[in-house]
């Protein structure tokens, strides 16, 4: 047998190292026997300083390049990582190893030419790495979340990072498929935009998306991720991180996590009616993976639901009790039974009739939905003008007259707009009501000068429509205008956490923060309208 075929031999028949990372089975705990084992243990838990030593005690030398570059992958030494690997790589040529060893390579290879030319920013709580000096501006927001959150997650996760997050920027979600082996059909299929894989934080820049997006959560919720790779060491299923990640993801906001969206309430109701729930078993290996964002949004409601339940069934000390059986070996499913004191099944049943009853009163309506830019998108155009803004009005007089208002507004006729508006919220009805109309008329009474009009018909769409960042920038404008100080810098921030890429929201907070020198950088990022 030559030196090669002996080395692809000692990898085979047994849970080889790529294997762990991408489908390690969950459940008993490793018993490290040798430096390998000992080695994908560590790497498992994330533990790098023992992973390296580990590594550096295997004999076979495509074996220890790899174990090395992947060290080093996971440091995010991304040069570093891609000259080891494909060490590794020319040594195991010709055997089975080099097809793993080959994938990782692509990863690192990958990284190291996305962040060659990108800033690096370190903060107290975060190592943050950008693909675009573009995206800087994220930095001390990112930081100013996590200062909050970090404190408020270990409190429920019960662990803390011994040193700052590493967390990476990505300027096109075809990027974030490159770092990560997702499929690109699968990232813009359920509009993807974070993932905590290799040791980092890997997300997509809201400057990308056509609307933003909840990013300052979703760093929040790929933060839990994180934690719990740490606190159970990996042994957790996608359905637990997911759960615990999403219920968990506004709690640098709020102390409690908020109502689901009633679009998504409507649907977990369809599919606990219709026995049509998301499986544990679709969830895995990731819930980027599934067919549709509607079928991801059903997933993430249903794991974030039982997570509440949970919590206030049993108090925040269920969770300690769940992630300490997971950690020990235990299978979720049994450890949330036991956290329960009862059966799984019984809980899912309590579960389902509880979800039921808070549904009760939910109706079908837009699922909330992210879309990337595209070449085609105007770039300094409202994204809220494009397309049909009213398509839940129905038909009839008022939505013939919002539509009108709308092609007049496009067309820089406000009072004309205005007029249309008007009358369409004066034909009652669907309209009468309707978020899109009152964000539209307070923009335009905004744009008229008129923001002591403006500023309740845009608090009113802002409170039906909290994640529109354009519509709360205009909040915070009309706030401003009529004196409102902090009613201005509370909506701005609102602003902030979908997408700070909106020029006037810096120039209210250049006015309106709290510290001297973020004010001084504020009036950096203020682009007047």
């Amino acid at each position: 047998m030559t030196r090669h075929g002996a080395v692809a031999t000692a990898w085979i028949g047994r849970i080889v190292f790529a294997a762990l990372l991408f489908g390690m089975p969950r459940g008993a705990p490793v018993h490290a026997a040798s430096p390998r084992e000992a080695f994908e243990t560590a790497l498992q838990r994330w533990d790098l300083d023992a992973a390296e030593a580990r590594a550096a005690e295997l004999t076979a030398p495509a074996e220890r390049d790899f174990a090395m570059g992947m060290v080093a992958l996971y440091r995010g030494d991304y040069v570093a990582a891609r000259d080891r690997l494909a060490q590794a790589a020319a040594r195991a040529e010709g055997t089975p190893l080099a097809s793993q060893i080959q994938r990782y390579l692509q990863i690192a290879t990958n990284a190291a030419s996305i962040f060659a030319a990108g800033p690096r920013i370190e903060t107290e709580h975060a190592d943050l790495r950008f693909a675009s000096d573009k995206d800087v501006l994220l930095a001390a927001y990112a930081e100013d979340a996590l200062r909050i959150a970090l404190p408020r997650l270990e409190a429920v996760v019960g662990v803390r990072p011994s040193a700052p997050l590493r967390i990476e920027f990505l300027d096109d979600p075809a990027k974030l498929a490159q770092v990560t082996e997702l499929p690109l059909s699968a990232v813009r299929t359920t509009g993807t935009v974070g993932v905590t894989k290799h040791g980092r934080i890997v997300m997509v820049t809201p400057r990308v998306m056509l609307r933003g997006y909840p990013w300052i959560d979703t760093l929040v919720h790929e933060t839990v991720h994180d934690l719990l790779v740490r606190r159970t060491g990996n042994r957790a299923p996608v359905w637990l991180q997911e759960g615990l990640a999403k219920f968990l993801e506004t709690s640098w906001r709020s102390p409690e996590p908020p109502p689901l969206d009633p679009a998504v309430a409507h649907l977990l109701r369809r599919a606990i009616q219709r026995d049509d729930l998301v499986t544990f078993e679709e969830m895995h290996p990731s819930l980027a993976l599934l067919p549709s964002q509607e079928r991801a949004a059903l997933a993430y409601a249903q794991v974030e639901t039982m997570m509440a339940v949970l919590v206030e069934l049993h108090g925040p000390a269920s969770i300690d009790r769940l992630l300490d059986a997971v950690a020990a070996g235990r299978p979720a499913e049994e450890a949330l039974a036991a956290a329960h004191g009862a059966s799984f099944d019984d809980f899912l049943s309590t579960w389902k009739k509880t979800m039921l009853a808070r549904t009760r009163n939910a109706r079908p309506g837009r699922l909330p939905s992210r879309r990337f830019r595209s070449p085609d998108d105007p770039p300094d155009v409202d994204a809220d003008l494009l397309g049909d803004a009213f398509s839940a009005m129905g038909g009839g007089k008022a939505r013939k007259h919002a539509r009108l208002g709308q092609l007049l507004e496009r067309r820089g006729h406000l009072r004309a707009a205005a007029k249309e508006y008007e009358t369409a919220r004066r034909a009652g009805g669907r309209a009468a009501k309707d978020p899109q109309l009152y964000r539209r008329l307070g923009r335009v009474y905004l744009e008229l000068g008129r923001p002591v009009k403006a500023a309740p018909l845009l608090d009113t769409a802002l409170a039906a429509l909290p994640d529109n960042a354009s519509l709360a920038a205009d909040v915070a404008e009309a706030k401003l205008a009529a004196g409102d100080l902090e009613g201005a810098h509370a909506a701005a921030m609102q602003a902030i956490r979908t997408n700070p890429f909106i020029g006037p929201v810096h120039c209210v907070l250049a006015r309106t923060h709290p510290d001297e020198q973020r004010r001084a950088e504020e009036r950096r990022h203020c682009r007047p309208r």
